[in-house]
């Protein structure tokens, strides 16, 4: 499942929230190729990172297969 994430109280969401069978989670940002994230988005993907939460930044097919592997198989 990928969660679309609003929170117009609470700028800087990551775009969606995805979940995995097994309790497998993470927070990716989309984004157009080559783009990359705002300050705002950036200081909030630090933020959930020091909680402990993955956060990708996703700009294409590849890097969105990038992360499934990562999280799906430990590459």
């Amino acid at each position: 499942m990928a969660i679309k994430l609003y929170s117009p109280s609470f700028t800087g969401v990551p775009d969606r929230m995805v979940l995995f069978p097994g309790g497998l989670m993470f927070f990716a940002e989309l984004k157009r190729p080559g783009a990359k994230p705002r300050p705002r988005q950036k200081y909030v993907h630090k933020t959930l990172r020091d909680l402990g939460f993955k956060v990708y930044v996703i700009d294409g097919k590849a890097a969105a297969e990038e992360a499934i592997k990562i999280e799906i198989h430990g590459a």
